[in-house]
């Protein structure tokens, strides 16, 4: 990835958790209410256009709900990182689900059973 990209995509990241962490401001959608949706990576196509937003939804049980809730928002929140982001032209946002997160914790979480 070109130097570039990398800092778009490290921009927009910040600037979406902190628009889906602000109280009032985020997503204002029951479909998340009690949800934490943590931004874990973000993907910048070539010509700058595309965003691939990689996110970690907790508790599990609420993927789905606020996989749906992300992408109807999305252009909502486009517009939200755009006013963050100083950028000629905001890319369009792709939400996809990122399970590594969990992955890892169950990883983690077998190793320390193995170790009792």
């Amino acid at each position: 990835m070109s130097h570039r990209r990398e800092q778009v995509a490290s921009t927009i990241l910040r600037a979406l958790q902190q628009v889906l962490s602000a109280s009032g401001r985020g997503l204002a959608d029951p479909r998340a209410d009690g949800a934490m949706i943590t931004v874990t990576d973000v993907s910048i196509s070539p010509d700058l256009k595309q965003a691939g937003v990689r996110v970690s939804v907790l508790p599990n049980t609420k993927e789905k709900l606020v996989m749906h809730a992300l992408k109807h928002a999305a252009a909502h929140l486009r517009r939200q990182c755009g006013d963050l982001v100083e950028i000629k032209q905001m890319p369009t946002l792709t939400f996809e689900l990122d399970k590594t997160l969990r992955q890892h914790a169950e990883v983690l979480g077998a190793f320390a059973k193995v170790a009792e």
